[in-house]
């Protein structure tokens, strides 16, 4: 390291993902050195300015999750929020601020960029796998009809024709996400058997003989996984062995649910056979892809949920 850069680190505090506010007062007369590690919302338990000094470095590390409201909102009892980047500034009015993440956000209330500025360096997927630290994904995007009638399409399209001469704009938007609300449209039995029958035809044709033909199948929530399993059955009597469902039972499911879901024990035991490449088991069904289930010879992972995408 040359003198000149040593001056130049002496003379920075690097604060990687903020510092705790009891140790505040190391930053007291402090001129240079010192790093320090603490959380986010250590910062809002005090309104005063930590230091005003301009040789300070935040570095956060998954700078997407937390790091947002830079303006104040008002709700309507009268209540003024401060987002958490407004806090952490005006904690180091003069701090650099660096972020580290692997997945940007980009929506209308929470901007990584916006909070932290342009890219520095990018090391993508792409880079990733041309190094050999990552194994190549291929996404292939399977569309299926739902399976709603016309009937029923054309009577609601007939409901909200009438809504509009009854109610306001707002009502009408309203009862427009609840009708299409995601756990009814895929948990509805036409759907079910839509999607059952689609990735039946699909994994028997292309992925069972692929590798050790495991699959892990991700829904949207317990109870689609559920009707899911119950299809795969009912179209496959054969394959009660084949596929199985991988999650944890709550105290509140329903009583029938437990001779399926079994206990924490049944769940290892059931990760235990699906990372075994001989064991008859090569469908998971899951509503989390769960580390407990990761098997390095998974051939296919089927999506059975709503895709956000960043670019």
């Amino acid at each position: 390291m040359s003198t000149s850069t040593a001056r130049i680190l002496r003379g920075i505090i690097i604060i990687r993902c903020m510092f705790y506010r009891n140790n505040c007062r190391l930053l007291n007369d402090r001129r240079a050195n010192g790093i320090f590690f603490s959380s986010i919302q250590k910062f809002e338990e005090s309104s005063e300015p930590l230091s005003n000094r301009k040789n300070i470095i935040v570095m956060a590390d998954e700078a997407h999750r937390s790091h947002y409201g830079l303006t104040e909102k008002i709700t309507k009892s009268g209540k003024v929020i401060t987002g958490a980047a407004r806090v952490v500034r005006d904690s180091l009015q003069n701090a650099a601020f660096i972020g580290f993440t692997g997945t940007p956000i980009s929506a209308a209330d929470k901007n990584t960029r916006e909070v932290f500025g342009d890219y520095i360096d990018i090391y993508d997927m792409t880079q990733s796998v041309e190094d050999g630290t990552t194994k190549p994904v291929y996404y292939e995007s399977r569309v299926i009809n739902l399976g709603l009638k016309e009937d029923i399409l054309k009577k609601i399209d007939e409901a909200y024709e009438l809504l509009t001469q009854n109610v306001d704009e707002k009502d009408i938007e309203k009862s427009k996400k609840e009708l299409g609300n995601m756990e009814a449209i895929l948990g509805a039995p036409e759907t079910i058997n839509s999607f059952c029958t689609d990735i039946i035809g699909h994994y028997e044709k292309y992925r069972a003989g692929l590798l050790t033909g495991k699959a892990m199948v991700v829904c949207y929530s317990q109870p689609v996984a559920m009707r899911v399993y119950r299809k795969f059955l009912e179209l496959r009597p054969e394959w009660r062995d084949k596929v199985k469902v991988g999650m944890t039972a709550g105290n509140n499911d329903p009583e029938e649910w437990y001779s399926i879901t079994g206990n924490k024990g049944y769940k290892k035991e059931l990760a235990k056979k699906f990372k075994d490449d001989n064991d008859p088991m090569k469908i998971a069904v899951v509503v989390v892809a769960d580390r407990l289930f990761d098997v390095p010879s998974l051939a296919t992972r089927y999506v059975f949920k709503a895709m956000v995408v960043t670019i």
